[in-house]
């Protein structure tokens, strides 16, 4: 879920770019060379490459600044020059996610599942086929990004000319991609009933009857929430509209307000 709606999201920018209502992309901008300062826009990160790739996910590089949440089992590993959240948790969940991105290969098994690829060198499990990304099994891009393989790693066809993009433009003169306000009420069904406070990338969520928890979102589309009282619980994927939360435990919250 949260590939599709960043691949959806990626595709809709590019359509209207094309059409004149944005800009093209640029440096800092996905698939694009960092700044000459080594940054990139919001919720992207300047790899290895010095290429901007997303950040903060599941099978991510870490975004500068935000440590992971190590009470929630993601532990900050250093691997192939960039540096991972690795999941070294509970057992059940490592059971249930093992190959799949941000975790280890299955025991007894040297592939990972769904769209990653093993780091070289590694049993880690990393995203694959974004742009900026490494290129997937086979050195391919997924058709939808309509990017191609170079140099290990997912670029647009048609690079950026050197005139549009000047290495000497500051990431602050471009309108940087912004993250969804969460602030209001929610529900969880059944007359479970939940508020989200947000400042910036950090939330606060309250509960009645509850101790109030800490999160912050990992991703332009992506939450994590510190839930001291459920061990090793929860993401969430938030929905386009921005009024739906798909949790990691399969619940759903709504906005109300």
């Amino acid at each position: 879920m949260k590939r599709f709606f960043t691949i959806l999201s990626i595709v809709i920018i590019a359509v209207l770019g094309s059409a004149g209502q944005c800009q093209s992309m640029s440096v800092g901008d996905y698939g694009e060379p960092c700044t000459s300062e080594g940054t990139c826009y919001l919720g992207l990160y300047c790899n290895s490459a010095t290429l901007c790739e997303r950040c903060g996910g599941s099978g991510e590089p870490i975004c500068p600044g935000e440590p992971c949440v190590e009470g929630l089992g993601w532990v900050p590993v250093p691997l192939g020059g960039d540096s991972y959240c690795v999941y070294l948790g509970n057992d059940f969940q490592f059971r249930q996610n093992c190959g799949f991105s941000g975790y280890l290969m299955c025991p007894g098994s040297n592939t990972c599942r769904g769209v990653s690829i093993p780091l070289q060198g590694t049993r880690l499990c990393v995203d694959c086929g974004m742009l900026g990304q490494r290129c997937c099994e086979g050195n391919t891009c997924p058709q939808e990004m309509n990017a191609v393989c170079v140099s290990g790693r997912c670029r647009p066809p048609t690079p950026t000319s050197s005139a549009s993009r000047p290495n000497d433009t500051p990431i602050q003169n471009a309108e940087p991609l912004s993250i969804t306000n969460l602030t209001g009420d929610w529900s969880a069904g059944k007359g479970s009933l939940w508020h989200i406070s947000q400042d910036g990338k950090a939330l606060t969520v309250s509960h009645k009857g509850r101790v109030t928890f800490s999160g912050r979102f990992t991703s332009m589309n992506t939450i994590e929430v510190k839930f001291t009282d459920d061990q090793g619980c929860c993401t969430a994927n938030v929905e386009t509209s921005g009024n739906t939360l798909n949790w990691s435990n399969q619940t759903t919250w709504t906005r109300t307000d």
